[in-house]
């Protein structure tokens, strides 16, 4: 079976949409779907949905979903691969591959990158929920990826 954080860099958002929006929050939606890695051209199998919303304080971003198709029994705490079982909005717009993807996004005045520290669990079966709220800067959250 292939790595958690292997299986998870696979998964990518296809660009967030703004679901609702009004003059201080917006929230954005997606579906989780599959890509294939680069050098296996295997499907990840990986499917889920996210709901990421604006706080409206200009810094602040909270976020929820589901995946199912991972590895299973992974404990958030414990992964130890580099950006391995989490949850990123990356800079990138498109998930085509690592480069269109981007980094992690964040932005003034956050300096050190937030989302190191996100990180799921998953159970025996694979299938993880997800949520927190983290300070990255909101300015311009629509059609990013979510990795």
């Amino acid at each position: 079976m292939w790595a958690g954080a292997f299986l998870f860099s696979l998964v990518c958002l296809y660009q967030m949409a703004v679901a609702q929006a009004n003059m201080n929050h917006g929230v954005y939606t997606a579906t989780i779907e599959p890509i294939a890695s680069a050098t296996t051209n295997r499907n990840s199998g990986v499917i889920g949905s996210v709901v990421v919303f604006d706080a409206g304080d200009g810094v602040t971003v909270g976020y929820g979903g589901f995946v199912e198709g991972l590895q299973a029994n992974l404990e958030a705490t414990t992964c130890t691969a580099t950006n391995g079982c989490g949850v990123h909005i990356h800079s990138g717009t498109s998930c085509f591959n690592s480069t269109t993807q981007g980094g992690h996004y964040f932005e003034s005045p956050v300096t050190d990158d937030p989302w190191m520290e996100e990180r799921y669990s998953s159970d025996e079966t694979g299938f993880a929920l997800f949520s927190s709220v983290t300070v990255i800067g909101t300015s311009n959250l629509e059609g990013r990826a979510f990795v």
